[in-house]
């Protein structure tokens, strides 16, 4: 608690409001208690100025900044956007279209990509095309699935057994 009450109290004393405050004013007196110190310094801040202390929001004085910064512009496209394959499975490949970063998901276990498990999901950021495995279909239902490039999937289906 020591070593957090002066940096409160520097932190604090740097308001505008303050910044020209009189040197007899408790808060600037060194020789006082951090305690006394802060207190006196809080009951001089209006409420307000204790909610601008404690917000992350850029200030310069009291006045908030506010920094908007625009998203880059991207192109997605997976092709081709569905794809059945048989009870036994097999391998495909997926045409990504992109013109920044991006990454290729699967929705279940059994669609996989070739070196998946020592990298992760695929990802780029160009166009180019990523190769992928359907596991064979053991279960007496068909399935369907998709891999989905930043919210544009491609659906794969496998029939029952």
């Amino acid at each position: 608690m020591r070593k957090i009450l002066p940096a409160i109290l520097l932190s604090l004393t740097t308001c505008a409001t303050l910044a020209q405050a009189p040197a007899h004013l408790p808060f600037r007196n060194p020789a006082l208690p951090d305690e006394a110190r802060i207190t006196d310094l809080l009951s001089r801040l209006t409420l307000d100025e204790k909610i601008l202390l404690m917000s992350d929001h850029p200030r310069i004085g009291f006045n908030t900044v506010t920094v908007t910064q625009a998203a880059a512009s991207c192109n997605f496209g997976l092709t081709p956007t569905s794809q059945n394959y048989p009870v036994g499975g097999g391998d495909g490949t997926l045409n990504v279209q992109a013109s920044c970063k991006w990454q290729l998901l699967p929705s279940d276990l059994w669609i996989t990509f070739p070196g998946a498990a020592a990298i992760g999901n695929p990802t780029g950021s160009s166009s180019g095309t990523q190769s992928y495995s359907v596991t064979a279909n053991a279960c007496v239902a068909s399935r369907s699935g998709s891999i989905t490039l930043n919210s544009n999937p491609a659906t794969l289906t496998t029939p029952p057994t």
